[in-house]
């Protein structure tokens, strides 16, 4: 009886820790975000995960570091061998700045992955929607401590040959143009008690609490995106995502 009691408390308090690990992870990648913006005269990394080095199984198709990426595990498909593996991470431009890939994968992740964080699509990706101009230097974000670099975040999972492989590409949740989910709602996390770990352009950290229960409830992988997405009728997450997830300007 006094283990039935004990335990709801335990299992609380090794997720109060496990959650401040993951909020030490996030500021210490957007330290390192900044380390390596003010070595190469503000150019921030981009937040595109592709391969940095040739493709080794679709014969080199792939530019080389061309992106400055931050990991480089290339497109999430069950063929490619560098997705979710150790190397993706190294070959990306902050490693050298982190140094230890623990710091990649947060410890509430339960997920076979080895990653367990994004950048916000804003941050430097090369590919644009709608007319958008995402940021190329730290000195063109305005207002940093609104504008979001780094999440906690869920991967989406595709089945191959040696089991799953996880992707995390730019965070893409919601439309900057227009009010809708995009697909890349798939990312969405709620695995610290309906909250998650972010990180902002000032270098301030904060834990992150959905405000809408559908949002909560989806980010635990409780119903499916288009279900989300129809039920998501003035969920008030959306604005909130589409605000500190604003690109440098319109074309």
């Amino acid at each position: 009886m006094l283990m039935s009691i004990m335990l709801p408390s335990l299992r609380r308090a090794k997720e109060q820790a496990r959650q401040v690990v993951c909020l030490s992870n996030v500021r210490q990648f957007i330290t390192a975000w900044s380390t390596y913006a003010m070595e190469y005269n503000e150019r921030i990394c981009s937040s595109y995960t592709h391969l940095n080095q040739p493709n080794p199984w679709d014969d080199g198709h792939v530019p080389g570091n061309r992106f400055n990426n931050w990991v480089a595990d290339g497109p999430g498909v069950g063929f490619n061998p560098v997705c979710n593996t150790e190397q993706a991470l190294r070959d990306g431009v902050l490693f050298d700045f982190v140094q230890t890939v623990d710091l990649y994968r947060c410890p509430s992740d339960h997920r076979r992955l080895v990653r367990s964080y994004s950048i916000a699509h804003a941050m430097g990706c090369p590919h644009n929607y709608e007319g958008e101009r995402t940021y190329t230097t730290s000195l063109e974000v305005r207002s940093p401590s609104e504008r979001m670099v780094f999440v906690d975040a869920r991967a989406g999972t595709t089945r191959g040959p040696d089991g799953t492989v996880g992707h995390l590409g730019c965070f893409t949740p919601v439309n900057t143009v227009s009010d809708e989910w995009l697909g890349g709602a798939v990312q969405l996390s709620a695995r610290h008690d309906g909250q998650c770990n972010m990180a902002f352009a000032d270098l301030h950290v904060d834990r992150w609490r959905w405000r809408d229960p559908r949002t909560v409830d989806y980010a635990l992988g409780n119903m499916g995106f288009s279900e989300f997405q129809a039920a998501s009728h003035e969920n008030i997450d959306l604005p909130r995502l589409k605000e500190i997830l604003r690109p440098a300007t319109f074309r």
